[in-house]
């Protein structure tokens, strides 16, 4: 069988939180669009199969992987940046390729997820 593309960013972000054993149905939370700088990270016009999701931490707080990636010299970005209390902040569309796997085909293939705190 082939794989099945996963569609939605803050559609993995529910499946998390799902898989991670809340009881209550949650209602979409509220994301915030805060767009990473132009040439970090590559437009696509087409669908694009999405077989992976890449979670990252940033090292830091989200509003400084923020700022980060809307700073054309980092040449990195990611689809969403999720706080510690939760916010999610999508920087980069789904249907875009951000910069966050280190590889082109793992940034063509997934989404890339970063999360505010330390290793």
């Amino acid at each position: 069988m082939g794989k099945k593309p996963i569609l939605s960013a803050c559609a993995i972000l529910f499946a998390l939180a799902a898989a991670a054993g809340q009881a209550q149905a949650q209602s979409k939370p509220p994301v915030s669009w805060r767009p990473a700088a132009w040439d970090n990270y590559t437009p696509s016009s087409t669908s694009r199969g999405i077989w992976y999701v890449v979670i990252h931490t940033i090292e830091g707080s989200a509003a400084a992987g923020i700022s980060w990636f809307q700073n054309s010299s980092s040449d990195v970005s990611a689809h969403c940046v999720v706080s510690n209390s939760g916010a999610i902040t999508q920087m980069v569309a789904d249907k875009d390729i951000a910069w966050h796997a280190g590889t082109w085909y793992y940034n063509q293939h997934s989404i890339g997820i970063e999360h505010e705190g330390f290793a």
